[in-house]
């Protein structure tokens, strides 16, 4: 396993990458209140744009998210109230 990546989500209302061609591995929560949201994107696919923020992104309600995808992956994540800061474990 790879040591943990912390990634600040700044500024609020933006998609930022917190992890890059991944299959598997977990997502946390380090800082509220932010209302926090996550969405994917095959590797190599173009990143979500901020309309997508709020079509796309999927409430990230727990402390902790799984990754778990049959092909590599990017995963972002944006807050929409508050920054926030994650803990990516691939």
């Amino acid at each position: 396993m790879a040591d943990p990546v912390v990634t600040a989500i700044t500024p609020v209302k933006t998609w930022v990458k917190v992890a890059t061609s991944v299959q598997s591995g977990r997502v946390h929560r380090m800082k509220g209140p932010a209302k926090y949201i996550h969405t994917y994107r095959l590797t190599g696919v173009a990143a979500p744009g901020a309309p997508e923020i709020n079509t796309e992104g999927v409430a990230f309600d727990g402390v902790t998210e799984e990754i778990s995808a049959p092909a590599p992956i990017d995963v972002y994540i944006a807050c929409l109230e508050n920054v926030g800061i994650v803990r990516v474990d691939v």
